[in-house]
């Protein structure tokens, strides 16, 4: 659609802690390569993770975790088709 960005994206983790998994922070590096600009920066892009029923939560209320992820100076990601596997940093809470 045009003008529209993507400025994040979310999901639950329905009885866990609403913490980064792997996979989550994978998915997030994925998603800020796809947003890397011509001058190899990032653009902002905000996880957010929901544990809604999780047993450690107090009382009724979800718990939310906001996050996002730069890969470390000295390590080269991105190229050819794809994202290329790489150590990241992850960021949270914001």
């Amino acid at each position: 659609m045009r003008g529209l960005s993507l400025v994040g994206w979310y999901h639950s983790h329905p009885f866990g802690h609403a913490l980064p998994s792997l996979q989550d922070i994978d998915a997030q590096m994925d998603y800020q390569l796809k947003l890397q600009g011509s001058n190899n920066s990032f653009q902002p892009c905000l996880a957010l993770i929901c544990g809604p029923y999780y047993h450690g939560n107090q009382g009724s209320e979800s718990k939310i975790s906001p996050f996002w992820v730069m890969p470390p100076p000295e390590v080269s990601c991105g190229g050819g088709d794809g994202p290329t596997p790489c150590k990241s940093c992850a960021h949270w809470p914001l």
